[in-house]
């Protein structure tokens, strides 16, 4: 279907009369996202990185273990570390590069974790199915960082959309960009009321949680409404552009599976739909960029380029010394496996979105 994408000078004359109380665009942007996701509760935040914070804030993981990913970019354990979280990482899946539920199970410390806290790495959708089975069990909370996964799916349904939480990013490059922004995605209302008794504006607060209630010293971190517009308007033809992405990342990956030079993704058999954030593959045996490039170039992705996927564990880019030591660096045999084998496929037709 094609769309005319709306201008700037379509932008609502009275935008910003009403997002201190979180209503008119602000209020149709969570509500797009509730809806997506199935969820009760959406709210909007200034991005995902503050996101995650307020997060870590609401559930009071300070001096309290968050087990996640060793595959990520700092940002995903950026909040829990200011929140005074203790992080303990935990093995990925080699077809996924997500959390692998099982190896959390097998993790002492982590029978005391008061967080999972699981990333769609590089769009490629973890198994939150099997991660939700975990938190459960373990009596934690399931936060799933869908920063790089805006219309990734899982037998047909939003990734991600089996955690208690979802936190995902609107700013440049992501499915859905609005230059700047995130949106908290959950179905726990008492949880929903602290995010907003931290985070929103007292106007907010009002509407929210009754007129009794209100908070001067929370932090604002709302999102501009002018991001919040752009989001809405945007938000089914971003979705248009991950299938789009999709259709000619997914030819690339049966035609890296049927080569033999790599270890077979398998995307389709399992269910699952990246985003293709990026797309990246591991070699099976020797490297040889040469010769996939040129298979590539048969099945429509002429000038492909095949190059080292850039995958540095959490554990080895987290700077020695100094105060912050809440880190244990796990040893995460797959991640580190990965990390050194992992090549990626650049093309026009794949890869992170622009901005809309």
């Amino acid at each position: 279907m094609n769309r005319v994408a709306p201008s700037v000078a379509n932008v609502p004359v009275d935008l910003f009369h009403s997002q201190l109380s979180g209503a008119g665009v602000v209020r149709d942007l969570e509500q797009r996202f509730a809806d997506y996701y199935g969820k009760r509760y959406a709210l909007a935040v200034a991005n995902a990185t503050l996101g995650l914070y307020a997060v870590s804030l609401a559930l009071d993981l300070s001096e309290r273990v968050v087990v996640t990913t060793p595959l990520s970019w700092g940002g995903t354990i950026a909040g829990a570390f200011a929140a005074g979280a203790r992080i303990e990482f935990s093995d990925v899946d080699s077809r996924t590069l997500g959390l692998r539920a099982g190896d959390i199970m097998n993790r002492q410390l982590t029978r005391s974790a008061a967080a999972i806290v699981a990333v769609d790495y590089l769009g490629v959708p973890a198994d939150d199915d099997a991660l939700r089975r975990v938190a459960d069990g373990l009596g934690a909370w399931y936060i799933h960082d869908a920063a790089q996964s805006f219309g990734a799916r899982i037998e047909g349904r939003p990734a991600g959309s089996r955690a208690h939480v979802v936190v995902v990013s609107l700013s440049a490059g992501k499915g859905l960009s609005a230059g700047e922004g995130g949106v908290i995605v959950t179905d726990d209302a008492d949880l929903y009321d602290r995010l907003v008794w931290l985070t929103q504006h007292p106007d907010r607060q009002k509407r929210d949680l009754g007129l009794g209630h209100t908070n001067e010293f929370a932090l604002n971190m709302r999102i501009n409404p002018l991001a919040a517009w752009w989001a809405v308007m945007h938000f089914d033809l971003a979705l248009e552009e991950v299938r789009r992405r999709a259709a000619t990342s997914g030819a690339i990956v049966r035609a890296i599976d049927a080569s033999g030079l790599s270890v077979a993704l398998g995307y389709e058999h399992v269910g699952l739909e990246p985003s293709f954030f990026r797309l990246t593959a591991s070699w099976c045996g020797t490297a040889d960029p040469g010769a996939l490039a040129l298979l590539l170039s048969g099945v429509g992705a002429r000038g492909a380029e095949v190059r080292p996927a850039m995958i540095i564990p959490l554990y080895d880019k987290y700077p020695r010394g100094g105060r912050r030591t809440k880190l244990r660096r796990s040893f995460c045999r797959r991640a580190d496996h990965e990390a050194a084998c992992r090549f990626e496929v650049l093309h026009p037709g794949i890869g992170e979105a622009s901005v809309l």
